[in-house]
């Protein structure tokens, strides 16, 4: 029986996240507070579990918030024996699944998706945006959209594929008014409707080159290791053939400003024969994707102490069926 660890990623935040199991759980308490001391100028904790909301979502409070929340549940499994056969996960959740595989230790986690945060936060500063979640529509179609946008408009024109989430869901970005006309476009060539996305930022577009950039630059200072489990990366769908670190940085580099392929992740696992995946981060979104996508999957979701105790039971349970 094959396990994957997914993660989830910005946008599953929610205020309170992590607090019941800062209390219950050593690993998770660990975690928080050394983002905490590492980041003091967040104010990690306060704002995870008292808020406000409005600084939560904030991208470059988010991502090193959620990343906490993820390597404490992560080391907790660990603890109890669940071994995971893969690793993935959504956009940022990419960096918690190479923590989860031995790349880089918590502190550069941490202090990596504050950086990465607040990069992508200043490449969004000025940008008239829009994201919608295209629903029905395949992804040829969904181009086909996109192109249609782009010829209506002019030379600064950008509507692109940001995510890939599941079966019939593709979600679109780029500047507000080509989005819109790209959704009208989607709707007339068969879309069921479109879902103007609440986030930061036009995420996993060419607006977020500059973002990259300023990854590329940071990395050179990080060592990364060796994996120790596959990791299924966001941009290809799939593992690296080269598993250097030179490759792996690449790829993230290229991650902020191109298409997050969950979908073929999904595939690629189902492919592999992982029948339990273990999604970890608040809420259950990555859930949702599975069951349109590889509905014969397990997926158990992890957002508080007894969501955790149900992944062990299941894992083990799984493991000796």
């Amino acid at each position: 029986m094959k396990t994957a660890f997914l993660f989830a990623g910005q946008g599953s935040q929610c205020v309170g996240m992590g607090q019941a199991l800062y209390g219950e759980n050593g690993f998770v308490k660990e975690s928080i507070d050394l983002a905490d001391k590492i980041l003091p100028e967040l104010a990690l904790k306060t704002t995870m579990f008292e808020g406000p909301d409005e600084t939560l979502k904030k991208t470059g409070t988010t991502q090193p918030a959620l990343a906490s929340f993820a390597a404490g549940v992560t080391d907790s499994l660990y603890d109890a024996g669940v071994k995971p056969d893969f690793a993935a996960g959504l956009s940022l959740g990419e960096y918690s699944s190479l923590y989860a595989a031995g790349v880089f230790d918590k502190e550069t986690l941490f202090k990596l998706t504050a950086f990465r945060g607040a990069a992508m936060e200043q490449a969004a500063e000025g940008i008239p945006f829009r994201m919608s979640a295209v629903l029905g529509l395949e992804e040829d179609k969904v181009k086909e959209a996109c192109k249609a946008a782009l010829e209506k408009g002019d030379e600064e024109s950008i509507v692109e594929i940001s995510n890939l989430n599941s079966t019939g869901q593709v979600v679109i970005a780029g500047r507000e008014q080509d989005v819109m006309a790209a959704e009208e476009a989607a709707v007339a060539l068969g879309a069921k409707k479109c879902m103007p996305l609440k986030v930061g930022g036009p995420f996993h577009t060419s607006y977020m080159k500059p973002a990259g950039e300023k990854l590329k630059d940071y990395f050179e200072q990080i060592n990364f290791d060796g994996m120790k489990l596959p990791v299924v990366f966001n941009v290809t769908g799939k593992p690296l053939e080269d598993n250097s670190a030179g490759e792996i940085k690449k790829l993230l580099v290229r991650q902020v400003s191109e298409t997050v392929r969950m979908t073929d992740i999904l595939k690629f696992l189902e492919s592999e024969g992982v029948k339990l995946v273990i999604e970890i981060g608040p809420g259950k979104t990555i859930a949702g994707f599975i069951r349109r996508t590889c509905a014969d999957m397990t997926v158990v979701s992890i957002s508080d102490t007894a969501d955790l105790e149900n992944a062990v039971r299941t894992y083990n349970e799984m493991k000796e069926a």
